[in-house]
């Protein structure tokens, strides 16, 4: 109780604070309405045709990629003719050998002719098996693994091939076109791994 029997009270409220938490409000609401108003501003660029463009043609470099590719392509070739004249003549030395012994000709040591049935059986170094495994890593070697490249490697032992009969002079023996065969046969493998992959996708 006061002096007079009444109390008075007072109660006030900050207007200052009350009138800056306004003005803050209102710049946080002014801000989110210019926010959502995204305009489309039209661009005065027009857009090019792009099939009516000039490129510049890299001449030189279209050049070395043709005598890389053609030089590769003839060590492949090379490698076939040498290769395939070497078991050519392993086998004809068989052969020879083995008519000589027949005939009484040669006496032969066993372990020359052991050697040279190991050399030209199917898993043998001049065998079918591991002289078309190596045209055919050689082949993928070339083509940096490119098996849509295959037509072209066999192509080039195919050419091998031919070159290596001439310089036997005839027809070589069957080991060289089992050989080949089963080189070609490989490659064509390789190449049909790229399409069934190419299709599963």
């Amino acid at each position: 109780m006061g002096v007079n029997g009444i109390e008075t009270q007072t109660s006030y409220i900050d207007t200052a604070q009350y009138a800056a938490g306004t003005k803050v409000t209102d710049k946080k609401e002014e801000t989110k309405a210019t926010e959502k108003k995204d305009e489309f501003v039209k661009s005065n660029t027009t857009k090019k045709d792009s099939t009516k463009q000039i490129y510049k043609k890299n001449t030189a470099l279209v050049n070395q990629l043709k005598q890389d590719a053609e030089n590769r392509k003839q060590q492949l070739i090379a490698l076939v003719e040498k290769s395939i004249g070497n078991q050519g003549k392993a086998y004809n030395s068989l052969c020879e050998l083995f008519t000589a012994i027949k005939d009484g000709k040669v006496a032969v040591d066993p372990a020359a002719v052991e050697q040279a049935k190991k050399d030209v059986a199917e898993d043998g170094y001049w065998g079918v098996k591991q002289t078309s495994d190596r045209f055919v890593e050689f082949a993928k070697a070339l083509t940096g693994g490119d098996p849509s490249k295959a037509d072209k490697m066999i192509e080039a032992i195919e050419k091998g091939f031919e070159q290596a009969a001439k310089a036997w002079g005839g027809e070589l023996p069957s080991i060289c076109s089992d050989t080949i065969k089963a080189t070609k046969e490989k490659l064509t493998e390789w190449k049909n791994e790229l399409s069934k992959s190419d299709s599963d996708k």
